[in-house]
C-alpha cells in the first residue's frame, strides 16, 4: 500500500503526479473472473491496483461520453477521462478510448464505459499486462451488408436498361460510358450497391446533359 505524499509534493503538476504514479504501480496481473475461461485484465482489478497511487498523488479521475451507439444488445461508447491535479483542477489531461459492453437487458452502457475508462488508465499510466495485442492473431470479418444496400438481380437489369436508353438519347456508345464510369467510380456496374448506382445515374445526367 502506497504511503502518504510529502505536502511539499502538493505544487506538482498533473504530469509529474502521473509520472510518479507510473514510478511506482508498473505491471497489472491478469485475474480470472466468474464465466471466463481465460486470465484477463477487467475493469475492477485495474481500478483497485491504480486508485490507492492516484489517491496518494492527489490525481482524480473523472469519466464523460462523448457518443455513444447501440448495435442489437452491443453498446459502443467513446469516453474522455479526464486526470485532475486535485490541489488545481485546472490542471488536468484527457484521455480518450473507444469501449463495447454486451448485454441482453440494461448493462450494456455500463460495461461499455468500464472497458473505456480501464483503457484509459492502463494507456495514460502506460501499464503493462502480460498480454500483447498486437501479436494476437485474429482474421478481420467484414461488415454483411444488409439485404436493403444489395442489388437484386431484377435491380439490376432495371439500372442496365436505364443507362443504354440513356446512351440512344445522347448518341453515346455505352462501351465509352461504361469505361467512364468505371473510371469516375473505381468499380464497374456490377461491382456496385444500390446507392453507388444511383450516384452514377446523378454524375451521367451532370456529364452528358440532354441537348435536346
Amino acid at each position: 500500500m502506497p504511503k502518504t505524499v510529502n505536502p511539499e509534493s502538493h505544487s506538482r503538476n498533473i504530469h509529474q503526479r502521473l509520472l510518479d504514479v507510473m514510478r511506482e504501480c508498473t505491471y497489472i496481473k491478469k485475474d480470472r473472473v466468474k464465466g471466463v475461461a481465460w486470465l484477463i485484465t477487467s475493469h475492477d482489478v485495474v481500478t483497485a491496483k491504480v486508485n490507492p497511487y492516484l489517491v496518494k498523488h492527489r490525481i482524480t479521475h473523472v469519466p464523460n461520453i462523448v457518443s455513444y451507439k447501440q448495435d442489437g444488445n452491443r453498446t459502443e461508447m467513446l469516453v474522455k477521462t479526464t486526470f485532475f491535479n486535485v490541489d488545481n483542477p485546472e490542471d488536468n489531461v484527457s484521455c480518450t478510448t473507444l469501449g463495447y459492453g454486451i448485454d441482453s437487458q440494461d448493462k450494456g452502457c455500463g460495461k461499455a464505459m468500464s472497458y473505456a475508462v480501464k483503457f484509459a488508465l492502463l494507456k495514460i499510466l502506460g501499464l503493462e499486462t502480460g498480454e500483447d495485442a498486437d501479436y494476437e492473431c485474429i482474421d478481420h470479418v467484414p461488415e454483411t451488408p444488409s439485404p436493403d444496400y444489395l442489388v437484386s438481380e431484377t435491380d439490376w437489369i432495371f439500372h442496365i436498361n436505364l443507362i443504354k436508353e440513356f446512351c440512344v438519347n445522347r448518341d453515346l456508345k455505352p462501351s465509352v460510358v461504361n469505361a467512364d464510369i468505371k473510371e469516375r467510380f473505381k468499380k464497374t456496374l456490377r461491382e456496385m450497391v444500390k446507392h453507388e448506382l444511383d450516384e452514377v445515374h446523378v454524375w451521367l445526367e451532370k456529364t452528358y446533359p440532354f441537348q435536346g
